[in-house]
């Protein structure tokens, strides 16, 4: 099911339905596909053969409709995907109201002690809870906050395009006002996002401005070999002006050889790296960094849209770039990354919060339904109560 606000029949049927039931004809085992298209709602519905498998049929549905998610309009709500099994319906639906406890509190309740008690009872197959107001977790930066601890002593700031751990780019815009209102060094730091970005952008993604483009911003650096796919170590580092890079420059004389000045703290070293990274710039070129921002972004999509179709799981924040962080409150995401583990599958860890790092490639794109799966089995297993031992969390 999709929504789209005040569209009419016609929209829906043209711009939702049809390109939807379109993606969908290709998945397998399916039997008949009808849709309905109303004033701002879209239903479309699948029917497949016997001995299908749902699960994995409910992971293609959420791949196709993920990939095709960034040529419908972007004021629609995003797709509701739910299988129906006649066998499945509810036998019992219970309300919770309050007049003296908030929603928040009501919410609570229900997850923590009418879902697990319900669940506890012999020949229960099941309880879905819906509405209630689900627990935010903040994590992009507050340009406030920083303002506010800025003292005499302060230097510069720092802003991430995007971070690492959690994949969201931080609001360069506003910290840069901050910055010129103080006089402030802004660096950026892009060494995820630098190179490739621009591509994102160029496919028609809203990826915020975090560059020269800001007047606030002094310095940006953005690593050649992971965005710019480029062998290790290759990395770049760009200032605003001529005089700003000199702040980088060391220079001494106080040795036989007279004057030494370099930009760098390594000196002379290997040019290998240099070269290989020039050598793969110009063979992948513009089109070849757009072909691979593509792949990337509707591997994350699919994994992603997948993700939090599991109950309980939520990707942190709203990622504008590939690199995501994903988790859920009731489970030790760093045991359901141990269990990964054994099944193949490296998982980096984040600690605040607490979940799994993904920073999807190319290569990530034609097994991400394999990768939802995975992860949704072994979250099973931890709320089962299995007891392999939880991986700590480190950057490697």
């Amino acid at each position: 099911q999709t929504s789209y606000p005040g569209a009419s029949p016609d929209v829906m049927m043209r711009e939702i339905s049809k390109p939807i039931e379109e993606a969908l004809n290709t998945v397998q085992g399916i039997k008949e596909i009808t849709s309905t298209s109303l004033e701002g709602i879209s239903i479309v519905r699948l029917q497949f053969n016997l001995g299908v498998d749902v699960a994995t049929a409910q992971q293609d549905v959420q791949a196709k409709v993920a990939g095709i998610r960034r040529t419908q309009p972007q004021d629609i709500q995003e797709p509701v995907i739910r299988h129906f099994d006649p066998n499945d319906s509810p036998i019992m639906a219970i309300a919770l109201t309050s007049v003296e406890r908030p929603i928040r509190e009501i919410t609570d309740l229900a997850n923590e002690v009418v879902q697990t008690r319900l669940e506890s009872i012999p020949g229960v197959g099941g309880v879905n809870i819906i509405g209630g107001n689900a627990r935010q977790i903040r994590v992009q930066v507050d340009p406030s906050a920083m303002r506010a601890a800025i003292t005499p002593n302060t230097i510069g700031m720092y802003a991430s395009a995007p971070s690492y751990s959690l994949g969201l780019v931080d609001p360069v815009a506003e910290i840069g006002t901050i910055a010129e209102e103080f006089g402030l060094w802004l660096h950026v730091d892009a060494c995820v996002g630098g190179i490739l970005a621009p591509s994102v952008r160029q496919l028609g993604y809203a990826v915020p401005a975090f560059d020269f483009a800001l007047p606030g911003v002094t310095s940006v650096s953005a690593d050649l070999h992971k965005s710019g796919y480029s062998a290790k170590p290759a990395s770049t580092v760009n200032f605003r002006t001529r005089g700003h890079r000199e702040f980088a420059r060391y220079s001494m004389d106080e040795w036989p050889s007279g004057a030494y000045s370099a930009y760098t703290f390594t000196g002379t070293r290997p040019g290998g790296a240099i070269a290989a990274a020039w050598a793969g710039i110009q063979f992948l070129g513009k089109v070849g960094y757009r072909e691979i921002a593509a792949a990337s972004m509707r591997a994350k999509e699919a994994m992603t849209s997948g993700l939090i179709a599991i109950p309980g799981v939520r990707v942190f924040g709203e990622p504008q770039l590939w690199a995501f962080a994903f988790g859920a409150e009731d489970v030790d995401m760093q045991q359901v990354a141990a269990l990964m583990g054994k099944r193949g599958w490296m998982c980096g860890g984040t600690t605040q919060p607490r979940g799994i790092h993904m920073m999807p490639t190319p290569v990530h794109e034609p097994v991400a339904a394999e990768y939802v799966a995975a992860i949704a089995q072994c979250i099973a297993l931890v709320r089962g109560g299995d007891a392999t031992k939880a991986k700590a969390a480190a950057y490697n």
